[in-house]
């Protein structure tokens, strides 16, 4: 073999393991592109117009904040929890910035199946979204899809991120491995970061939402309570004045045989002693206090997502 025949395979053994190299390379970046589609209405809960309208919003959200961000909608969660299924659709499509756990960005799964709403969220969306706002944005869209108004609900989910993202993430926030649960157990706190919503549902014993059926079944169970006793205590009275009990009255004591004594306190001297109480003047981490606890959990992927739902 000539000296340019032997050239030529270096030159192309060398471009070969080069192009692999590359390719290999290019496998292990991050991947730093969000999710092409934003929004997936597999119920057909939304028109053409306002899926084209929660696409242009939540794409230029996402540029704009490196925050990915998705709207689902189903009929079929495949046997899966609205967690579950909103997790594992996240990690299955695309949806973040960045790579593995940094892939950062959340996601709103409005689940017919299941009908919950759900946020979950990954990356640096899981310490910007802490348990307080998640209960916050639950009790707000839920105004709206209680109503079936499911775009009003997309449209305030987005808004809500929007404006979580700018207040940052809470100087108290921490991330922990446990369930999701509203950590407003104090309405009159006045250190909560976030206060309350106003569109918090009432519910019964069981957790479910009161409904005009729910309510009227109450109230007639309540008033044949109040029936029943008030029977009851009528039929004593009645009885007891049927048949009055017979008293022997009361026998007074010998005013003659009561002796009294005579006592004298004589004052000596007083002393006063006072202790200064201190008073916590700090708040509880956060700038004003609040909390900032984020729940996590590790999907089917093993990737690490927070988030929460509600049950409507």
């Amino acid at each position: 073999m000539n000296l340019k025949k032997v050239r030529f395979f270096n030159l192309l053994k060398g471009s070969t393991l080069l192009t692999l190299l590359l390719c290999f390379c290019l496998i292990s970046m991050p991947l730093l592109a969000s999710a092409d589609t934003k929004v997936y209405d597999y119920a057909n809960l939304f028109s053409i117009d306002e899926i084209e309208s929660l696409e242009t919003s939540a794409n230029e959200m996402a540029e704009k904040y490196q925050m990915d961000i998705g709207i689902i909608t189903t009929t079929d969660a495949e046997g899966k929890s609205s967690q579950d299924y909103a997790d594992d659709f996240y990690d299955n499509n695309g949806y973040g910035y960045g790579y593995g756990n940094d892939a950062d960005g959340l996601l709103f799964l409005i689940d017919m199946d299941n009908r919950e709403i759900y946020i979950s969220t990954c990356g640096l969306a899981i310490q910007y979204f802490t348990d307080l706002r998640i209960s916050k944005m639950l009790d707000s869209t839920y105004a709206y899809v209680s109503n079936q108004d499911y775009y009003g609900a997309a449209c305030d989910f987005l808004g809500n991120v929007e404006i979580y993202i700018n207040k940052g993430i809470p100087s108290d926030q921490k991330t922990v491995d446990k369930e999701f649960s509203d950590p407003r157990v104090d309405y009159n706190n006045p250190n909560m970061q976030d206060a309350p919503s106003k569109h918090v549902p009432f519910r019964n014993a069981s957790g479910e939402p009161l409904n005009s059926r729910s309510i009227l079944s109450s109230i007639a169970v309540a008033l044949v309570g109040a029936l029943l006793i008030a029977f009851i205590i009528r039929s004593i009275v009645a009885y007891t004045y049927k048949h009055p009990r017979y008293t022997k009255p009361t026998t007074r004591p010998d005013d003659l045989s009561v002796q009294y004594t005579q006592r004298e306190d004589h004052f000596l001297t007083s002393h006063t002693s006072r202790v200064k109480i201190q008073t916590n003047q700090g708040g509880s981490g956060g700038s004003r206090g609040g909390s900032g606890t984020s729940s996590s959990h590790r999907s089917s992927s093993g990737r690490s997502h927070g988030g929460g739902g509600r049950g409507f």
